[in-house]
């Protein structure tokens, strides 16, 4: 099986809108859903380079034998949006992720995808990071297995206005 990444380009937003929502990915995941505030969103996005955190970001999508099956990034932690874990080695980057096409759930993809992600991405773009963050909510058991399985740890939980994130890291 062969994994690749390619960089989010504006050609891939109709793609990108269509898995988002997908309601196993909305439920966890909200973006907009008319197209025309999604496509600003993330127009924005690409030609920033940075995240809703106003932080480096880079997405991409996961491609596997050359097709797009769903989508991942990584952006730069924000030292203060954890401060009560604080603190985290200067230059941590967060990652998050999900696969975009139905046919391809539950065939155990997420570690091998994450593995490589690391090795051929994180590892080029960000040389100086020694910990990777990940924080799916903290009802999200399949997510969180998958994490796990992949070498995340828990840390402790964060409360938002309408979820509780289970945050984890991994160090590189």
């Amino acid at each position: 099986m062969q994994i690749n990444f390619q960089n989010i380009k504006a050609g891939h937003l109709n793609l990108l809108h269509r898995w988002f929502m997908q309601p196993y990915i909305a439920y966890w995941w909200p973006e907009p859903s008319d197209f025309a505030s999604f496509y600003i969103q993330w127009s924005q996005r690409i030609n920033t380079g940075l995240s809703a955190y106003h932080t480096p970001w880079s997405g991409h999508l996961i491609t596997v034998e050359k097709r797009p099956i769903g989508y991942i990034h990584h952006y730069r932690v924000k030292q203060d949006r954890y401060a009560e874990y604080l603190p985290f080695p200067p230059h941590a980057v967060s990652i998050d992720f999900f696969i975009g096409e139905p046919e391809y759930l539950g065939k155990k993809m997420s570690v091998p995808i994450l593995h490589r992600y690391i090795d051929t991405i994180i590892k080029k773009d960000n040389p100086q990071s020694t910990t990777l963050i990940i924080d799916p909510d903290i009802t999200n058991t399949r997510a969180i297995h998958a994490y796990a399985k992949a070498g995340f740890k828990p840390i402790g939980s964060q409360t938002q206005s309408h979820h509780t994130l289970l945050l984890m890291y991994k160090h590189i």
